[in-house]
């Protein structure tokens, strides 16, 4: 359900000091500009004269004699505006460390007030404050109010989007009740003249600790009142005007600087809270309708966040990608080390640290944060309550029909200034987890491409020559294959060569199954002996059942009777992947986990929120895995054939994106990636199209609805395998055609861009072929990912099965063939002295002429058409098929 939306935010890191300087002089002359302004309206007003004392002060700090009547107007402007500038600085610095808003626009107005007077008195320029009439004295405080909001309004405005945070006057969070606060607050108010610089800095260090970023600010602001009580109790004593100026603006001074610096330094303390300014980061415009909220979650509820940062430099992969798998590139094959890969894309320092002090700064202390060894996820130990707060959002429970609960939110925000390195956090929108009670253990669970399958009677297999191609039509087997493609038998390995088949419990291979299949369907050069087995490396248990039957055995066994039949004697290794605990099956991503070290979250298992296994499961469990999540502990083969996907809608953007980079990232070091397209038409995985808020539609609908495309077919990193078939009563001479029996899959992805590569050939498709349907139907922008890439025979795959034969159609049989064929080609490099061939799709698109084009067939779905094959690439059968020979000359071909 990728009813998912990410809303763009706008963030930079904090400017530098100098930068700040500079823009504080210019806040500061425009707000003295405001301010006279405001002086030449209030003189209209009240018909009061101009005034020279800031000239004449000027002056005298200059030469120490008044200015003439002729120069008082130039030197009053000098110092008019020179002081703004000054005083503007002052306000960027406080901005700058985080000090803004109406509190410091309070501050603010008496440091001008202060400097105003201190120089004038301090020149004798300027009468005592407290001599001038009552009405000059409130207008003196209008102006420099005037000067001090608008100077602040443009320090601030611009500190909001070049800083990571900033304060408000009272804080949204806290720890300590009013009372308590009101009760700290009196007994400084008591004590506060007594005390000296060190006990003062004390109390605020221990209000900072208390986390009481309000009560401290309100505490500076009483603080900074009192310096106007202290005055007037100066003025009282029976001591000479010259003693009381004195004693006045010493103490100011005193006092004054010693707020602003407490200020400056305490209002960044690691534990005063900011508030944020927050976006929207996620939402889903509708709760798939199996879903029903229930009630609102406990607030009290434990509850662990991990937020996943964005990486560096994903911008840059199809570049990256070009340089090492386009034919034209002089970076042709050098892929990159797993080092190389990981320190390009790590998330950057920034990420985590503001990430960081955004969670710090709303109350989060540091032993409850932590990251992953890969640095890309940070993981919160919180509650919901407070992850409510955290994220501007309500979580609730949801309940489907099975009884199944999920706790998730609809929508969450994070800051504006956090956005930018934020790609996903759960749990959040996701309704795929966290369930009570059991699923049911089966294939499906995984979103396994299910290939169709039928017994074949006994005549079809027993006695059969394996070499005959008499019926190739209406049974496959290797020898149809080899005869098809052209592919060798009883090629040498080479050293270093490796090919991996890629299996999810409980599907399991028999060894019996295989051998059954081995000792009638191969023989003579091309003969598997007995016994042969795929090189075993489990994952997560790598749980391999006893249990008979298409649901245990069905997929494994199609994968490895014709990946070890078709490059006998190369070695296949099988990542078996899960355990048998059916509750929490393992996914595409822990199979990552465990040959990517740098792509796992905490202990493993990227992210078990979105639906990925994590262990320990329940050890009560028969065949339960109970170690922990297995990171980075296999080297990934040179070939991976995948006949597993899953609905491109079913989980949120964010993670289908993470997963996809992740391929991309194989496709660097030199791995080629196949999946299979999918095996119903535009109808996904199940058969079941999409509704316009991204839910499934019932499996009753009869309607046109919208195209439901396959993951990870759709991923551009990948090579999508379609199907095709001999038309009936063809012979292996006959051009094949979009698979009959079971439509493969294909169409536009919603959520991958158009890669690069494959841009003309879309391009073609559309200007002469295109489908007719609009964007109501599927994603028709012209700028989306196609697939599938390339397509071969899936058609009635002749399997052993339980100590039997039966035939299997589906794509699941068509990705194991092209591994199959890359494999040989990658052997011949490497016995030349070349690197292998990873990344196949740029190869394979500029160069269509080695492709036989299937222009017959279609693939319907949804109660529509779908898409029909035509000359060229298209959704129905890709760029067509190809045979081994080609593929080897070209790809020999290349350096």
């Amino acid at each position: 359900m990728s009813d998912r939306r990410k809303f763009p935010g706008e963030a930079t890191s904090r400017q530098p000091l100098s930068s700040t300087i500079l823009y504080g002089c210019a806040s500061g002359l425009l707000g003295a500009a405001v301010m006279t302004m405001g002086q030449k309206a209030e003189q209209q007003v009240t018909n009061r004269p101009n005034s020279y004392v800031p000239g004449r002060t000027l002056q005298r700090l200059s030469s120490g004699h008044a200015a003439s009547a002729n120069e008082e107007f130039a030197w009053n402007m000098a110092m008019h505006y020179g002081q703004g500038a000054v005083a503007g600085v002052i306000r960027a610095y406080m901005a700058w460390k985080g000090v803004r808003g109406p509190f410091a626009d309070f501050m603010f107005i008496g440091i001008r007030l202060l400097i105003d007077q201190t120089l004038e008195n301090y020149t004798g320029v300027g009468a005592l404050p407290w001599t001038w009439p009552i009405e000059e004295q409130i207008i003196d405080i209008i102006h420099k109010t005037v000067y001090a909001l608008a100077t602040g309004y443009l320090i601030d405005k611009n500190a909001e989007v070049s800083s990571r945070y900033s304060y408000s006057f009272l804080s949204h969070t806290s720890e300590i009740g009013w009372r308590q606060r009101y009760n700290i607050l009196v007994s400084v108010w008591k004590v506060w003249p007594q005390t000296e610089v060190a006990e003062k800095a004390s109390v605020m260090i221990g209000w900072c600790r208390f986390q009481l970023s309000d009560g401290f600010v309100l505490s500076l602001t009483i603080m900074y009142l009192r310096l106007s009580v202290f005055r007037f109790n100066i003025l009282s004593r029976p001591v000479s005007v010259r003693t009381r100026a004195s004693a006045e603006l010493n103490m100011v001074l005193y006092r004054s600087v010693w707020a602003i610096l407490v200020a400056l330094v305490f209002t960044t303390a690691s534990n005063c809270h900011p508030t944020f300014s927050k976006v929207v980061h996620e939402r889903r415009d509708a709760v798939h309708a199996e879903w029903t909220k229930i009630a609102r979650a406990n607030p009290d509820t434990p509850l662990t966040l991990r937020i996943g940062l964005k990486q560096q430099n994903l911008e840059r992969a199809e570049e990256f990608m070009h340089a090492v798998a386009h034919p034209g590139s002089e970076q042709y094959g050098l892929f990159w080390t797993p080092q190389q890969v990981a320190d390009m894309f790590a998330p950057s320092a920034d990420a985590i640290a503001e990430t960081e002090d955004w969670l710090q700064g709303e109350g989060v202390t540091m032993d409850r944060i932590s990251k992953s060894s890969g640095r890309n996820w940070v993981r919160v130990k919180t509650t919901v309550g407070e992850a409510e707060t955290l994220l501007d959002t309500t979580y609730n429970v949801y309940e489907n029909g099975d009884g199944a609960k999920v706790v998730a939110c609809e929508a969450y925000s994070v800051p504006a200034t956090v956005q930018r390195h934020v790609d996903l956090i759960t749990p959040t929108i996701q309704f795929d987890t966290n369930i009570s009670g059991l699923r049911r253990r089966t294939v499906d669970r995984r979103d396994a491409i299910t290939p169709k399958f039928k017994k074949l009677p006994p005549y079809r297999h027993h006695g059969h020559d394996d070499e005959s191609l008499d019926n190739c039509s209406n049974i496959t087997t290797p020898a149809c294959l080899r005869a098809l493609y052209d592919i060798p038998k009883n090629v040498k390995p080479a050293k270093g060569n490796s090919y991996g088949i890629v299996e999810f419990a409980p599907q399991s291979y028999n060894q019996t199954d295989l051998d059954g299949f081995f000792s009638i369907y191969t023989s003579g050069q091309a003969a598997v002996p007995n016994g042969t087995a795929p090189v075993y490396n489990p994952i997560d248990g790598g749980y391999l059942s006893d249990e008979p039957g298409i649901t245990t055995r069905g997929e494994s066994n199609l994968d490895l009777c014709y990946a070890i039949a078709l490059t006998y004697p190369q070695n296949v290794t099988l990542y078996q992947v899960g355990d048998n605990y059916g509750s929490n099956p393992a996914t595409n991503n822990n199979f990552l986990d465990a040959i990517d070290g740098s792509y796992c979250s905490f202990e493993g298992g990227d992210d078990y929120i979105n639906g990925d296994a994590n262990y320990p499961h329940d050890a009560s469990w028969p065949g339960a895995y109970t170690g922990e999540n297995q990171c980075g502990v296999w080297n990934a083969t040179k070939v991976i054939s995948v006949s597993y996907g899953r609905d491109e809608a079913i989980r949120p953007r964010s993670y289908t994106a993470r997963e996809c980079t992740e391929y991309m990232k194989l496709g660097l070091m030199g791995v080629t990636v196949l999946f299979s397209s999918g095996d119903r038409g535009v109808a996904g995985v199940t058969g079941r199209c999409l509704t316009p808020n991204g839910g499934l539609t019932p499996p009753w609908n009869s309607d046109p609805a919208i195209f439901n495309p396959v993951f990870p077919g759709t991923c551009p990193w990948v090579t999508a395998v379609g199907g095709t078939s001999l038309p009936v009563n063809g012979t292996i001479r006959s051009k094949e055609v979009v698979a009959t029996d079971f439509w493969p899959s294909g169409g536009f992805s919603n959520v991958f861009d158009l890669p690069k590569y494959q841009a003309a050939a879309i391009r073609t498709y559309y200007k002469y072929h295109d489908p007719g349907y609009n964007s109501s139907t599927y994603n028709a922008t012209q700028k989306a990912r196609g697939f599938p890439d390339i397509a071969l025979m899936s058609q009635n795959f002749i399997t052993g099965l339980d100590g039997d034969f039966w035939a299997f159609t589906g794509t699941s049989a068509s990705s194991p063939l092209l591994g199959a064929i890359i494999t040989l080609i990658n052997g011949e490099r490497l016995k030349a002295g070349k690197n292998t061939v990873g990344f196949i799709n740029p190869v394979l698109y500029e160069h269509p002429e080695i492709f036989n084009d299937v222009t017959e067939g279609s693939i319907g779905g949804c109660n529509t058409p779908g898409f029909k094959a035509v000359k060229g690439w298209d959704p129905a059968s890709g760029l067509g098929t190809t045979t081994y020979p080609r593929l080897k000359k070209l790809f020999m071909s290349l350096p």
